[in-house]
């Protein structure tokens, strides 16, 4: 049985009150909580609440590796329901950045892992001669391999797809070639079929990417942004979410300068590797400068919500100063505009 008992709108606007939040319309902070829900939105006030703290004064962990410091119900002085709610506008605006630059990557990783692929083999896909051994082997306790389970979930979209390319080729009965079957893969498929190559096959994907890519990189940043892909289109909140550690390969000079300005457990390293993928495909692309004048518009005043909650540990003009101005070696995709 659940000890948090059900209340009402109203009664929750009470709660928050009592507890320190300045909510200057209730009319409208009732309608927001009808609109977006009282859980959802707590994920954005809860930086804001108080720490607990011992006897002695010191703060209180509730995990074992002692990294999570617990909370009271009780806010911070500054905490109003306005930027509560302004703060999940803003992330609600980074979200869509995030999903217009993935997609990006998404589309062009699509067309050249097809193009590389498929001058081996049509359907090289369907071959394991393309794939690392060890995917081939069934781990302990588990009756599919790696390779296994991705290929039978990967044959099963392709027979429930409705999209007119796959349809004609089933009805034509013709085999799928990897340039048309890739086109319904998603991020999470394409991301596993990349890892699974053999290290000849990644090696070239990397080469069309960025000269000194390496695979091991590679793999590291397609992981995080399908995590970060998964996020965003659940709506989940993303402005102070730790990520993956992503690899800050210290041989590509954008990486090497620019590692001291960002967090890589946090957004801003995702930014950071967003846009040097980015720039590799659309050399001409302003999506940084979008990003930037986004996080600009983050609400200000609300307690422990700042760019360090993203990741960015120098002043955000100079790191963004600095991601313009670090180009990296370029691959073959760098050819292609904006």
């Amino acid at each position: 049985m659940s000890d948090k008992p059900f209340m009402t709108y109203s009664a929750l606007i009470s709660l928050l009150e009592r507890r320190g939040m300045v909510i200057d319309d209730h009319d409208r902070a009732r309608r927001k909580l009808q609109d977006v829900g009282y859980y959802r939105l707590s994920g954005f006030w809860y930086p804001c609440r108080k720490f607990l703290n011992d006897t002695n004064g010191q703060r209180i962990v509730s995990d074992v590796g002692g990294t999570v410091l617990r909370r009271a119900d009780d806010f911070l002085a500054g905490t109003t329901f306005n930027k509560v709610f302004a703060l999940y506008l803003f992330d609600k605006s980074l979200r869509l950045l995030m999903l217009d630059a993935l997609e990006r990557v998404e589309i062009c990783l699509r067309s050249l892992v097809a193009h590389e692929m498929g001058s081996h083999d049509p359907y090289a896909y369907t071959s394991t001669t393309f794939i690392n051994p060890k995917w081939r082997i069934p781990k302990a306790g588990k009756t599919l391999s790696v390779w296994d389970a991705w290929s039978q979930k990967l044959t099963a979209q392709l027979a429930d797809s409705r999209e007119d390319c796959i349809c004609w080729y089933r009805a034509e009965h013709h085999d799928i070639p990897i340039w048309v079957s890739v086109q319904i893969w998603e991020f999470g498929t394409l991301s596993k079929y990349v890892s699974m190559l053999n290290g000849r096959y990644q090696n070239a994907v990397c080469k069309e990417i960025c000269s000194g890519l390496r695979p091991k990189d590679l793999n590291n940043w397609l992981h995080a942004l399908n995590l970060l892909r998964n996020r965003c289109a659940h709506h989940n909140r993303i402005w102070n979410q730790s990520s993956m550690p992503l690899s800050f390969p210290q041989s590509i000079d954008y990486f090497a300068q620019n590692a001291p300005l960002v967090d890589t457990t946090r957004l801003a390293g995702l930014i950071a590797v967003l846009w040097f993928l980015i720039r590799r495909m659309g050399p001409a692309s302003t999506w940084l400068n979008r990003v930037e004048t986004t996080l600009n518009s983050m609400p200000a005043g609300l307690p422990n919500c700042n760019m360090k909650a993203l990741g960015f540990t120098a002043g955000l003009h100079d790191t963004f100063e600095q991601l313009r101005a670090n180009p990296a070696p370029a691959g073959t995709a760098s050819s292609q505009t904006a």
